[in-house]
């Protein structure tokens, strides 16, 4: 299954193609659905992503959450029930404060659980010292909302254990390389073997997991 990605600030870009290396902009969050739309009558899926990270207060937290609410409201109007839908923690509060972003993730998780029942809500990649936050907080929500997925970086030596608890619980992930992120695991030969090595949980899920790279190596 192809699946797109679709990513923007101030306006919304689309990543297309099978390898993400075909770069198209938008300037809506009309634009944004237009192209799920689209390639959902190739029959590809997308992920919609409203960039931007590291809100510094409330207000803007909200702001973004508010962005994202919007989302998937005209998602639901146009019929798009499927199409994924990412945020990351700093952009919704987690710099601010933790009950700032579980607060905000929440509101998300039930406003699509409500409008969009084949959604899910994916955590995207960010910097490390967020992860014992997202990871803690992504389980315990999963007691309530099974909408979600998580990004897991494998360029963290903490990762594959992360990977096996996700899988026990029956959570949603994404697993990429993490390479725009710093880690322990520093020599490419020695990250594309751990990517290697754990493709064959991610494809024994292959309902509710995925994995992103732009090697192509792998």
């Amino acid at each position: 299954m192809i699946i797109n990605r679709i990513v923007g600030l101030a306006g919304y870009h689309l990543f297309a193609g099978r390898f993400k290396d075909r770069f198209v902009a938008g300037s809506t969050l009309q634009d944004a659905v237009d192209k799920a739309k689209f390639y959902k009558a190739k029959g590809e899926k997308s992920v919609i992503n409203v960039l931007g990270e590291h809100a510094k207060d409330h207000n803007e937290a909200n702001k973004y959450c508010e962005q994202i609410l919007e989302l998937i409201a005209l998602l639901k109007k146009e019929g798009l029930e499927d199409v994924h839908i990412a945020e990351k923690p700093s952009q919704i509060g987690l710099d601010v404060s933790e009950t700032l972003y579980r607060s905000n993730k929440l509101r998300i998780l039930k406003s699509a659980a409500i409008l969009l029942p084949h959604t899910l809500i994916e955590t995207d990649a960010e910097d490390h010292s967020y992860r014992e936050q997202v990871f803690r907080i992504t389980t315990d929500l999963h007691k309530y909302f099974s909408n979600q997925l998580l990004c897991c970086q494998l360029n963290r030596f903490g990762t594959v254990q992360e990977i096996k608890m996700l899988r026990y619980h029956g959570i949603p992930m994404r697993i990429c390389k993490g390479s725009a992120y710093g880690g322990d695991i520093k020599k490419e030969k020695d990250l594309r073997k751990v990517f290697l090595d754990i493709l064959p949980i991610i494809i024994s899920r292959a309902k509710t997991s995925a994995f992103a790279t732009h090697d192509l190596f792998i």
